[in-house]
């Protein structure tokens, strides 16, 4: 099974001020070290975030969208509207998640392709 953890509040130190931070990331990171993800999702940032947090099976990815509303920024940019696009793959041996970044350009009034990234992880 591919394991998918949404949790509101970014888990990774730095994401956001202190006030507006996950109180409990510490507790929560262990949960995931001992129990394992493959995927963290969380919102709130309004910016694009990417980290990886220690897991089970090596490494769970951590990724943070910007709002879908967000103001119209240089197209790609941090504070650009956007969201991620996901694509899975099941393989015997592993799982194969293509990950799009999606971002608001303001000259072509749509949402458009910003980057790609992959993340391979073994199936155990």
């Amino acid at each position: 099974m591919l394991r998918v953890v949404l949790i509101h509040h970014p888990p990774q130190h730095g994401a956001v001020r202190m006030r507006k931070r996950l109180l409990d990331a510490e507790a929560f990171k262990a949960v995931i070290a001992e129990h394992g993800a493959e995927l963290v999702l969380h919102g709130h940032t309004h910016h694009w975030c990417r980290a990886t947090l220690a897991s089970e099976q090596g490494s769970a990815l951590v990724l943070g969208p910007p709002s879908t509303t967000a103001e119209h920024h240089q197209f790609g940019a941090a504070g650009t509207a956007g969201y991620y696009f996901f694509e899975l793959k099941a393989r015997p041996e592993e799982w194969s998640i293509r990950i799009q970044r999606r971002g608001y350009d303001a000259e072509a009034e749509c949402f458009r392709e910003i980057d790609e990234i992959s993340w391979n992880i073994e199936r155990s």
